[in-house]
């Protein structure tokens, strides 16, 4: 039966993940004939004997400082109509009935590659992400070669046609490891950072290079004086200044709000002026500004700035032909975890402002078993704010129900509950519809209380207990 799709993969040293991104592809694999082809540019942590377990072919290929390179010896070797491109850090998600379609479509002869979503986690847990799209499905028979030593993409002799999925997602948590301190993170940083900094030896103006660059060079002396040189380039209007400016400007923003440079509000300006339809503007650096002018005190300009993420969120979950613009960089600020960080924020200026019952209706009905503990301090330290203004028993009600699921772990539900308790100081809310039943147990405990001496063993344990103390100023009154 002719291979239907092959996937393609380079590997060295990713016995941490290779199996899971492996194991990802067995749906695939019942329902198409799917070739596996891997390049090992130099494995010896037993990641080899993994790839030969799942593989069809495994191969050697001495790493030489370019990916591009070992992409195209991994395509040279596929024998399949379609070459689906794969990193040892992704994984297929499960649903594949789009992919599966256009490849028994008669359709796919049409195109030369497709556009898809690599979706890229900043947290282990896989709560917080940010999104790409890259052209990762290519058609063998296009003869496509990759270009570019480092984030190298696929070239055709001819302008490609390409077609895009709506559904289709790669799962990445590569970003996780890059910074989380470890020696595999580190040592990946340094290659990619002295494989970008050949790149701008030859071109150093390059602003798909420069905005890499700033993206991974955290903590590097030169990344300030790169990013400064990559705006200037933006303000010029150099070459791919429209494509690239709108992820460079979002990463000078949100950099310039982090190290708290001077130039973060003429960066903020500029974004806004070149780039006003941008998601990049209209989602990342509305996150910022909500922020910065909340710290700022600017309450109504929070407040706007608040509005303007949220509503740009809700546009882009609808508008397939404007997430194009990921093929130049990743949004950083569009999941769930950033706009429930919105919410709080909008719901504390919205409240300064005197709006809180508008303020409390951003506060309602959260995906409790989606936020961690410090999403759980914004979440009360905000309807502490409101307390006195309108009734939030509600609200905490819906909170200290909601975090105590187990969800996405037991772990994470832990970690909420303490930090509810060390804002909240009690083991339980108690919502002011229970207020007259606390009353009417009260008047059962004075009556108990009232039949019996005080020096009584039963009423002194009775007083000393965390229940009564919770309502002794019931009692006592």
């Amino acid at each position: 039966m002719p291979v239907e799709l092959s996937v393609a993969m380079i590997f060295k040293n990713e016995i941490r993940c290779l199996e899971r991104s492996l194991k990802s592809l067995q749906p695939l694999r019942e329902r198409l004939s799917v070739e596996i082809v891997m390049a090992d540019t130099g494995s010896d942590d037993g990641s080899r004997a993994v790839a030969e377990k799942y593989a069809d072919v495994v191969f050697d290929f001495p790493w030489i400082d370019d990916f591009a390179a070992a992409r195209n010896a991994a395509l040279e070797r596929c024998s399949g109509a379609w070459a689906l491109v794969m990193d040892c850090d992704e994984w297929l998600d499960a649903d594949i009935d789009e992919l599966i379609a256009f490849l028994k479509s008669e359709r796919r002869n049409r195109f030369d590659q497709v556009m898809l979503t690599i979706r890229n986690y900043a947290d282990a847990e896989l709560t917080e992400y940010g999104d790409s799209r890259l052209y990762r499905l290519l058609n063998l028979s296009s003869q496509p070669r990759f270009a570019g030593a480092i984030h190298e993409s696929a070239e055709f002799s001819r302008a490609p046609r390409n077609a895009e999925f709506d559904r289709t997602m790669l799962h990445h948590d590569g970003y996780v490891m890059l910074n989380d301190g470890s020696a595999a993170g580190r040592a990946k940083q340094a290659r990619n950072l002295a494989l970008l900094r050949a790149a701008l030896e030859k071109s150093p103006d390059d602003l798909r290079s420069l905005t890499q660059y700033v993206e991974c060079a955290a903590g590097e002396p030169d990344r300030l004086a790169r990013l400064r040189r990559a705006v200037s380039l933006v303000e010029a209007r150099s070459d791919e200044w429209q494509t690239q400016g709108p992820p460079l400007m979002s990463a000078a923003v949100m950099l310039a709000y982090s190290e708290e440079l001077p130039e973060f509000d003429e960066w903020a300006k500029l974004a806004n002026e070149r780039f006003p339809e941008s998601f990049f503007t209209r989602i990342d650096v509305s996150y910022i500004l909500a922020a910065r002018n909340f710290e700022r005190q600017d309450f109504a300009a929070s407040v706007r700035w608040g509005e303007a993420y949220l509503r740009a969120r809700r546009d882009f979950a609808h508008d397939a032909a404007a997430r194009r613009e990921l093929a130049f960089g990743t949004l950083q600020r569009d999941d769930g975890a950033n706009e429930r960080d919105v919410l709080t924020i909008l719901a504390r200026a919205e409240a300064r402002t005197g709006q809180a019952a508008q303020a409390l209706s951003l506060l309602r009905n959260w995906p409790w078993e989606e936020t961690d503990a410090r999403q759980v301090k914004n979440f009360l330290v905000a309807l502490q704010e409101l307390q006195g203004s309108v009734d939030v028993s509600a609200a905490l009600q819906e909170c200290w129900a909601g975090i105590q699921k187990p969800l996405p772990t037991p772990a994470r539900a832990r970690q909420r509950v303490q930090a509810f308790r060390a804002l909240c100081e009690v083991a339980e809310p108690v919502p002011q519809s229970a207020e007259d039943e606390l009353l009417q147990l009260a008047a059962k405990v004075k009556a108990i209380l009232a039949r019996y001496p005080a020096n009584d063993p039963a009423v002194i344990d009775l007083k000393n207990s965390e229940a009564y103390r919770k309502i002794r100023h019931l009692i006592e009154e």
